[in-house]
C-alpha cells in the first residue's frame, strides 16, 4: 500500500506525540526521500589500474521507503494536498552518479546509470577517492540522496617485464658477457638478476646501484660455468610481477699455461713497432688431447705449444673428410653444438697470421662411442644406434 500525508503548516501530529518540525523534500507535493546507496565497495589497493566498484541501491514499495524516514515521534508532510507519486504498491527505480577524485583534484562524474557496478580501468599509480549518490525521477525532476562516505583506493601500478632479453647464443670464451633487453615505456629503471649453475638469483649492480637505467649490462670476468639472467620493469613505486628470463649462457674462459704470441719490438728512430714472432719451422704437434666432463658440459683440451698464437680443431665427418670446427687462441675449447656429429678430432698450432702449414697435427683422438646393433628375428643386423638412440 501507499502512505498519504496531508498539509498542516509544515508540522504534524503522529498519534499523541508532540509537534515536531521537519525539513521536507517537496516534489510535486509528495514526500519521497531517496535512500543513500549501501554496501559501497571500493578496493583499498590495486596494482593493475583495473578494478570494479560495486554498491546496492534503494528498492521496495513506497510505504517502506516513506516509513524509513518516519519514526514514531515525527512525521514528514507536504505543503500541498496531493496524492503520492506512486499510488498503490510499487517498485522505485533509481539511477546512480559515481564520482572520482584523482590525486586531490575536484570530483568528476565517471558514471551515471542504473547499474550497480562499474569497471575502472587504465589508471596510473596514484591516490583515488570515490563517492556515489542515488537519484529518483519524481514527477518532472530528480530527487538526489546524500553522498555515501568517501572511499579511497591506492593504485601502485606493476608493469609487465620487457618483452625480450638477449644473451650470447654460443659459448663465451672472452672476459665478459653482454646482456641487453627491450625497453618499457613506463620504466623508471630495471632490475637485472643473475644465477650461476642453477643457484640463487642475485641482483647485479652498476657502481653499487641495482637500479639500472639503461637497457644493457656487461658482466665482467665471469668464471667458467652456466649463467642465466632475468630482467624486470620498475617504477619509483614498485617493480613488476613477472620477470623476463634468458636462456642459459655457457662460459668457458680458458687460460693458457705457456706464453702465446711473442711480440718482437722493431725500433726505428723514435718509433717502436711490434711484430709477431713466426718460427721458421712448423710448430710441434699438440699432445695429451682429452675430453673432460664438467658441470657446464664437455671440454676438449691439449697441451699448449710455446709461442703458438692460435689452435685449429678439426673433426672427421661421415665422409671421411677432416673439417675445421673452430679456431681458438686457447689450449682448450668448449664442445658446443658445433661438435655434434663428430667423434674423432685432431689439433694443430697456428701462427699469428695463418694456420696453413703452420704446425704439425696431433694424433687423432676418438671420443668414446657406444654402438647398439639391432637385429631381426633371425639375428641379422638391420640397424645401428648410438647411446642416445639415434640411428647411425
Amino acid at each position: 500500500m501507499c502512505l498519504s500525508v496531508f498539509s498542516f503548516n509544515a508540522i504534524a501530529y503522529v498519534g499523541s506525540a508532540e509537534l515536531v518540525p521537519v525539513e521536507p523534500v517537496i516534489i510535486g507535493g509528495s514526500l519521497l526521500p531517496v535512500p543513500v546507496p549501501t554496501n559501497f565497495i571500493v578496493p583499498t589497493n590495486n596494482s593493475s589500474g583495473s578494478y570494479y566498484i560495486q554498491w546496492n541501491g534503494g528498492g521496495g514499495d513506497l510505504e517502506m521507503a516513506a516509513t524509513s524516514a518516519i519514526s514514531s515521534d515525527q512525521a514528514v508532510i507536504s505543503r500541498a494536498i496531493e496524492p503520492p507519486i506512486c499510488p498503490g504498491e510499487c517498485i522505485r527505480e533509481y539511477k546512480y552518479t559515481l564520482e572520482e577524485s584523482e590525486n586531490g583534484v575536484d570530483f568528476q562524474v565517471i558514471y551515471t546509470g542504473s547499474n550497480k557496478t562499474f569497471h575502472v580501468w587504465g589508471k596510473e599509480s596514484g591516490a583515488y577517492v570515490y563517492r556515489i549518490k542515488a537519484a529518483e525521477l519524481q514527477k518532472e525532476d530528480y530527487v538526489y540522496s546524500e553522498y555515501t562516505e568517501l572511499h579511497y583506493t591506492a593504485v601502485v601500478r606493476k608493469y609487465s617485464a620487457p618483452t625480450m632479453i638477449n644473451v650470447p647464443t654460443t659459448t663465451v670464451t672472452t672476459e665478459s658477457i653482454y646482456i641487453s633487453w627491450s625497453s618499457h615505456e613506463k620504466a623508471t629503471y630495471y632490475t637485472l638478476e643473475e644465477r650461476v649453475n642453477g643457484g640463487a638469483w642475485i641482483a647485479l649492480a652498476i657502481a653499487g646501484n641495482t637500479h639500472i637505467t639503461t637497457t644493457n649490462f656487461t658482466r665482467s670476468n665471469p668464471s667458467n660455468g652456466r649463467y642465466q639472467y632475468r630482467v624486470n620493469t620498475c617504477t619509483d613505486l614498485a617493480c613488476g610481477y613477472r620477470w623476463k628470463t634468458s636462456s642459459e649462457v655457457f662460459v668457458y674462459w680458458p687460460r693458457n699455461e705457456v706464453q702465446g704470441t711473442l711480440w718482437i719490438p722493431i725500433i726505428v728512430g723514435d718509433i717502436t713497432t711490434f711484430i709477431p714472432y713466426i718460427p721458421s719451422e712448423p710448430y710441434s704437434a699438440p699432445s695429451n688431447i682429452q675430453i673432460e666432463q664438467l658441470s657446464l658440459g664437455k671440454i676438449l683440451s691439449w697441451n699448449a705449444i710455446e709461442h703458438a698464437s692460435r689452435y685449429e680443431v678439426q673433426g672427421l665427418n661421415a665422409q671421411g673428410q677432416w673439417v675445421s670446427i673452430v679456431i681458438t687462441e686457447y689450449s682448450s675449447v668448449f664442445m658446443d653444438s658445433q661438435f655434434d656429429g663428430y667423434s674423432t678430432f685432431r689439433v694443430k698450432a697456428c701462427s699469428y697470421t695463418s694456420c696453413s702449414n703452420a704446425g704439425h697435427y696431433s694424433d687423432t683422438f676418438h671420443k668414446r662411442k657406444i654402438i647398439f646393433i639391432h637385429t631381426d628375428i633371425l639375428g641379422t643386423p638391420i640397424a645401428e644406434t648410438d647411446q642416445n638412440g639415434d640411428v647411425l
